[in-house]
């Protein structure tokens, strides 16, 4: 069997992460998509006199199929990419410690989160850390969007950048504000998945770079 290089194989785990969060929501709006359109299937056999109150019957399980349960879905897969992205951060933040023998560690510096590992690569590992990509600026909009689903279950209202938070939200495609909350199109995950993925290479190209120098 052919050995992967550490540069291979972190990005076949990477990459492997990313497509089974990929493959997972195609699978599920798939089969919502099918249990939705089985039920207006019906509702269109019936005669005209019947239909409505099929639909009136029948009005709860249409609007989890069609609203509650694609928000739960991606609001799911966002935030558990984006937890994979931090993950992936200190991860790169760790082996650079140990492989560039730094005696200074990320827990050291002062903040948290994907802009404490930016600093800490950049400023301590002293890798050209990728931050001048759209895929970078892309993301540090969705620690914004992560943050208000993680702690108001995406209600813009009870967040304290709500202002920052909304304008952020008006320059993405796939994602606007229904009745205060946040509201995730079926492609923005995948947009999103797209673009940690791109971000994530780029990284670790940088990386590679910097361990060149080192040997």
């Amino acid at each position: 069997m052919m050995r992967l290089s550490r540069m291979g194989f972190r990005l076949f785990e990477i990459d492997t992460e990313i497509q089974k969060y990929r493959s997972y929501a195609r699978l599920i709006e798939s089969f919502l998509q099918t249990k939705k359109s089985e039920l207006i299937q019906v509702a269109e056999q019936l005669p005209e006199g019947e239909r409505s109150e099929f639909l009136d019957h029948y009005y709860d399980e249409h609007f989890e199929l069609a609203v509650d349960f694609p928000t739960v879905l991606r609001y799911s897969v966002f935030t558990q990419a984006y937890s994979f992205l931090e993950h992936t951060l200190l991860n790169y933040c760790n082996i650079s410690k140990e492989e560039f023998a730094l005696t200074i560690s990320q827990k050291d510096l002062a903040g948290n989160g994907i802009e404490k590992f930016q600093t800490y690569l950049k400023k301590v590992a002293n890798i050209q850390f990728p931050d001048d990509t759209e895929a970078w600026k892309t993301i540090k909009g969705y620690n914004v969007i992560r943050n208000c689903i993680a702690h108001t279950l995406g209600d813009v209202t009870d967040m304290n950048n709500a202002t920052k938070l909304r304008s952020v939200i008006s320059e993405m495609e796939n994602i606007e504000i229904n009745d205060s909350k946040i509201s995730l199109g079926e492609k923005f995950c995948f947009k999103a998945l797209n673009n940690i993925q791109d971000f994530l290479h780029d990284l670790e190209e940088s990386y590679m770079k910097r361990k060149s120098l080192q040997s």
